[in-house]
């Protein structure tokens, strides 16, 4: 990934590839999101998926590239008729374990993304598969925008 974000008052910019894009991101979204938003606005998830649409927008050649990328990947595992048994038990045991080594390659910076892809019409087939597997097991909450923001997501996507 490569995103060229521009510099305030400038107009020059600044290059970054690899997982560094994710920390731009990162900071981006925070820095413009800030500490001026009222506790409904904080508590409402259209207000926060809203809000990092129109970072997306600004971002989509790289991120909607990669969000679909990972997507497929869990969609895979998901329907993968190699990993059925005829135990469900053993069957999610055996999807799980899959997703979990997608998962272990993760950036906290990337988890975040990740968390508000999912509220976006962007992710929305995604976030079940999110809560199935649990693919924010890792993600530490003091990431996102707001404390609140961990309610928008079922217990599991966090397990």
């Amino acid at each position: 990934m490569r995103i060229s974000v521009e510099q305030f008052a400038s107009v020059s910019s600044n290059e970054y590839d690899g997982r560094k894009c994710f920390q731009i991101l990162h900071n981006l979204l925070h820095a413009v999101y800030g500490t001026s938003r009222t506790a409904e606005q904080n508590a409402d998830v259209n207000f926060a998926a809203n809000f990092y649409l129109r970072m997306f927008e600004v971002y989509e050649a790289s991120l909607g590239h990669y969000f679909r990328t990972l997507y497929h990947v869990i969609k895979f595992v998901n329907e993968s008729d190699a990993l059925k048994t005829d135990n469900t038990d053993a069957d999610y045991k055996n999807r799980r374990r899959y997703t979990s080594l997608v998962r272990a390659q993760l950036s906290a910076f990337e988890l975040e993304l990740l968390f508000y892809n999912g509220i976006s019409p962007h992710g929305e087939k995604f976030k079940p598969l999110i809560e199935k597997f649990g693919l924010l097991e890792n993600f530490d909450t003091k990431h996102l925008l707001s404390p609140s923001h961990e309610s928008f997501y079922a217990k599991t996507a966090f397990e």
